[in-house]
């Protein structure tokens, strides 16, 4: 009575994590291992308690784990599920071998913890289950007042299982910056954001990247041999007061292929390279892509994309992807790069003059002259606008004219707006510029410091890229990494690569067509009549052996008689001889003791001896086949 309760409350436990994660092709071979272990009780054969399986069982949950899918920055149900069924397979082998090696304590221990792990989003039916299966464990635990032991395991289990569903959680929320504010906020935002690329880019947002001591940090890796020189984020579309805005029209890209569980979008060629990113910070939810290529979102039905060519999932902060080289091109959108704010076109005219470009000018010609004149007249320096005086009103645009220097953002916002307003499509871009190849020499980063700002210029019928900044000063950006940083960075890209492949590799192809030839096998007729055909065969060979065994018997049986039988008149005949089997006396011996005596002499009696002798001996030497 007390296994079937047990076993009950296991059933509902199994039933319960089934129902939380929706996982009944797990929880029905659990039930069936459940069944078995009672059966094994009920008979008195439990099995013998095997460390070594519960210890092995965490590898296939290990890997599990490394390859079940995530939700972005959304906490992942799966690190709850998976440690669920865990516990619950531990569950079930103590009680299969409880006994022999297994105790009844961890058998509530486990069980208890998988309960508690499917509190966290449990519906009226979940806590159905659960208030059966703590019934069923009341049923059949009894424990003594003075099983302190006991009790206390209790309470830790059931104290570890909440403190590990809402403590977890909690903390990964902290973790996520819900819970923080203030200066502090600012501080986590900064370290674990790429600055100067959110929705909205102010003028001077990129000096966070070059100035701060987290300048040299790497923040993207690109595993290929061929990285671009330029690595597009974002292209802006409006200018205000030193302010870049996103561009407001944008259309949902539908997946055109996949690369394993990566959506390709937006790519004509499938047979170009695909170079795998990775993100060490977030990236605000854009891709970072060089000009003119396609998109692969890991599990994305579908991604926005904007005026620009700017690839973003809202919602969510994806920490790879892949890029793809060749691309749709995205020409209809250059007239919407031409807009000027009205306050700028004085001192557009006045830069234009000086400069030397006018409106009816080619680009390739206008782009020529502005990245001549910036270069010529003006420096690299990341002081403005924070070393130079802006007046009251004045655009920074103005101050970093006045000022004669600037950065990147300075560069690429003038020459931008300058061209649109002689009536050339252009539109402002940021990225990363220059990679750096990485110490084991086969995928190159980009480090925090290589945070740029381009323009993109519209001619002939395509955009093109354009880069008016100066050349920065020697030294300013050169990161020199020592051996003891050069290790830690080969060690860390190998295993995020190696976890990469793991998750993502071209094995799974490999798998998913076994998978597509398994299913369509399991669908085929013939598989149906093969299997039909086996079954039959085993039925009539079972058929078979049983008619077989009971012809045998009849045969054993018949001998046995037939035997018995000859026994029976031979000890009779010598008894009318005189001669009789005494008491634990074996055929055997009885009969070598009348072959050694000298028969009787009447003829009569001593005929009657000898047949006698014969069947004894006959019986003897048959009995056994």
């Amino acid at each position: 009575m007390k296994h079937s309760l047990e076993a009950l409350f296991l059933s509902l436990v199994v039933i319960a994590v089934s129902y939380s994660s929706g996982l009944w092709f797990l929880g029905i071979p659990a039930l069936a291992l459940v069944a078995l272990s009672l059966r094994a009780h009920l008979k008195n054969k439990t099995p013998r308690y095997l460390k070594s399986v519960a210890y092995g069982m965490i590898v296939p949950f290990f890997f599990w784990w490394f390859l079940s899918p995530t939700n972005g920055s959304v906490f992942s149900p799966w690190l709850l599920i998976i440690p669920s069924w865990y516990f619950t397979f531990l569950a079930i082998w103590q009680f299969r071998g409880e006994g022999r090696g297994g105790y009844q304590v961890f058998v509530i221990w486990n069980a208890i913890f998988v309960l508690m792990l499917t509190l966290r989003n449990a519906e009226r039916v979940q806590y159905v289950l659960i208030a059966l299966s703590l019934l069923a464990m009341l049923l059949y635990v009894k424990p003594p007042k003075q099983n302190v032991r006991f009790a206390v395991s209790l309470l830790l289990a059931t104290a570890s299982a909440a403190l590990f569903v809402f403590g977890f959680q909690k903390a990964y929320e902290w973790r996520s910056n819900k819970m923080r504010s203030g200066e502090w906020e600012e501080k986590y935002r900064n370290e674990r954001s790429m600055m100067g690329f959110s929705t909205v880019a102010a003028l001077g947002s990129f000096k966070t990247n070059y100035v701060s001591d987290k300048n040299s940090q790497i923040v993207l890796r690109l595993w290929t041999d061929r990285p671009p020189r330029y690595l597009r984020a974002v292209a802006y579309q409006n200018y205000s007061a030193g302010i870049w805005n996103l561009p407001r029209d944008e259309e949902w890209l539908q997946s055109d292929r996949y690369i394993g569980d990566y959506a390709v979008f937006a790519s004509e060629d499938s047979t170009d390279e695909a170079v795998w990113v990775q993100a060490a910070l977030n990236t605000f939810e854009f891709a970072f892509v060089p000009m003119g290529a396609g998109i692969g979102f890991k599990e994305a039905d579908s991604i926005v994309r904007t005026v620009g060519s700017n690839y973003k999932t809202p919602g969510q902060n994806h920490g790879d992807w892949y890029y793809l080289r060749t691309a749709r091109a995205d020409t209809a959108d250059s007239a919407k790069f031409l807009n000027v704010p009205q306050r700028m076109q004085e001192f557009l005219d006045f830069t234009a003059k000086i400069i030397g470009v006018e409106k009816n000018m080619s680009a390739r010609e206008a782009t020529e002259k502005i990245n001549a004149y910036l270069i010529g007249n003006f420096r690299y320096e990341l002081s403005l606008p924070f070393g130079y005086k802006v007046q009251a009103g004045e655009d920074p645009l103005m101050s970093f004219w006045n000022y004669r220097a600037g950065f990147c953002e300075y560069f690429a916002s003038f020459e931008t707006l300058l061209l649109r307003h002689i009536g050339i499509p252009a539109r402002y871009v940021t990225g990363f510029a220059i990679p750096e190849r990485s110490p084991s020499g086969n995928y190159f980063v980009f480090r925090r410091a290589s945070s740029h700002a381009w323009v993109e210029v519209f001619d002939d019928g395509k955009w093109n890229l354009s880069d008016p900044t100066p050349p920065a000063p020697p030294g300013l950006f050169e990161f020199e990494m020592t051996n003891s940083n050069k290790l830690g960075e080969i060690l860390k890209s190998k295993m995020i690569y190696f976890m990469h492949v793991l998750r993502d590799g071209e094995w799974r192809h490999s798998l998913d067509s076994w998978s597509n030839v398994i299913e369509n096998l399991l669908a085929s007729i013939w598989l149906k009549i093969v299997l039909a055909l086996l079954i039959i065969a085993v039925v009539v060979r079972y058929i078979y052996k049983k008619i077989k065994n009971a012809t045998k018997a009849d045969v054993v049986s018949e001998r046995v008689r037939e035997f018995s039988l000859l026994l029976d008149r031979a000890e009779k005949s010598l008894a009318k001889c005189g001669y009789r089997r005494a008491p634990g006396e074996t055929v055997q011996v009885f009969a070598e003791r009348l072959s050694a005596i000298e028969p009787p002499q009447k003829s009569r009696v001593k005929r009657r001896f000898k047949v006698a002798l014969e069947q004894l001996i006959q019986y003897e030497a048959n009995r056994w086949k």
